[in-house]
């Protein structure tokens, strides 16, 4: 069915307009506005168009009063967290938490190992050859987690895996956790999976460091995965 088209109508004064006139003229869509409060829609006045403190603001039953930089601000704008993973309930936020979750993953370069018939109390290697009691690796991250212990050796062993954390040099060793192997070549251990327990959280800027604590072993290589935040 046909719409009709309606042009209001306006009066303008040589104050505020372009023109001088006296009584209502149709509005000239090239050269003049309409000043009103506020617009409603469908003749409800509960959904609307208006000023807010300087600002274009809209108005509906739903999300009450939203000025255009409610509308831009990720950090007022509502997230549902549910099946994501995260617990921010605001956008900005979120995206913030996806941020630091997008560095925890596996730590590159935590691996050890030790050559040849390794006994009891052994330090192994960081990679370079250098017993990681003196020059452990690195960490990184702020709220540190161990998250999987993965080692291996070339003869079906029996021993014990104990990772620490220190200063360097050896100074202030810090048990993190301990694993044991029983008659096997390799096995992985997941904190998750009720594996092994984190005796104490990884912290950042410590050195890691492994060492054979019970039995013995031949030619091992122990990988640690980690987690943690930027911020």
């Amino acid at each position: 069915m046909p719409v009709d088209k309606v042009k209001p109508l306006k009066i303008e004064d040589a104050t505020s307009g372009t023109e001088i006139n006296f009584g209502p003229t149709e509005t000239d869509p090239t050269e003049d506005y309409l000043a009103a409060k506020g617009l409603a829609l469908e003749n409800d006045d509960a959904t609307r168009v208006e000023k807010v403190a300087g600002e274009v603001a809209f108005v509906d039953a739903t999300n009450g009063t939203k000025k255009v930089s409610d509308l831009l601000d990720a950090e007022q704008e509502d997230f549902d967290p549910q099946t994501s993973g995260l617990v921010s309930v605001k956008t900005a936020p979120a995206i913030r938490e996806l941020a630091d979750n997008a560095a925890v993953s596996a730590s590159p370069g935590f691996s050890f190992g030790r050559e040849g018939n390794v006994t009891v109390n052994t330090w192994l290697n960081r990679p370079g050859g250098v017993s990681s009691n003196n020059s452990g690796i690195n960490f990184g991250l702020l709220n540190g987690s161990l998250d999987v212990i993965s080692v291996g050796t070339q003869n079906p062993n029996t021993y014990d895996v104990t990772v620490y954390q220190h200063d360097g040099n050896g100074l202030n060793l810090v048990t993190i956790a301990t694993v044991s192997i029983t008659a096997s070549r390799k096995e992985v251990f997941v904190k998750d999976d009720g594996d092994f327990t984190e005796t104490n959280a990884p912290v950042k800027n410590k050195h890691f460091a492994i060492r054979i604590t019970s039995g013995s072993c031949r030619n091992v290589g122990v990988d640690l995965q980690l987690s943690g935040t930027k911020t």
